[in-house]
């Protein structure tokens, strides 16, 4: 029960609630992925994550789609609190598999905390070492999972910055050529088409 509120407390000077997009912008968050058209639940089953040089990546696996608010909240050294990346997985619910607390220490991260912050709303909480760069949220099906990247300050890639690169389609067969024949008399040229 105490460490069940350490962890409760340690999520509290994250932001409650975000009432409208405009005000979830405004704190550098964004709202991604959809609801479940049942109307239900989703269930976070599983929490893992991957370190790489410039950025850590965590997956948030559930049993069903997800809608997602994110954002960061700075550093705050006088109360001696992390910069930490969240995100409020609505409509959601812990089960009671994943562990309120898993320690990473790797380059940019020292660990991730979850909680069932309201009813319906899971927070996930990444306290991170120094200052996070930026941070970008993917929401996946098959399975559902909510992936999680955050760059260290000045690694984050130039997402707004277009490379030109050149496409080449090979048809390949066609028309008269029916390519390669295999049983049951399925030709290339209808596998390509």
């Amino acid at each position: 029960a105490s460490r069940a509120k350490q962890l409760a407390s340690g999520l509290k000077d994250v932001p409650k609630r975000v009432t409208n997009d405009r005000q979830l912008a405004g704190s550098g968050g964004m709202r991604v992925g959809r609801q479940r058209e049942d109307g239900g639940s989703s269930e976070v089953t599983g929490i893992k994550y991957w370190s790489n040089r410039t950025y850590s990546r965590v997956a948030v696996y559930l049993d069903g789609p997800a809608e997602v608010r994110t954002g960061q909240v700075a550093q705050n050294k006088k109360a001696g609190r992390p910069s930490r990346v969240y995100l409020d997985i609505r409509k959601a619910r812990k089960s009671a598999k994943v562990n309120g607390s898993s320690a990473v220490n790797d380059k940019l991260l020292s660990q991730i905390r979850a909680a069932q912050h309201s009813n319906d709303v899971v927070r996930v909480v990444l306290d991170l070492k120094g200052d996070v760069g930026q941070h970008r949220v993917l929401v996946m099906d098959n399975p559902y999972r909510v992936m999680v990247d955050a760059y260290r300050k000045g690694a984050a890639p130039k997402l707004d910055s277009p490379k030109k690169f050149k496409v080449v389609l090979d048809p390949g067969h066609g028309g008269k050529d029916n390519g390669a024949s295999g049983q049951g008399k399925l030709h290339e040229k209808d596998v390509v088409l």
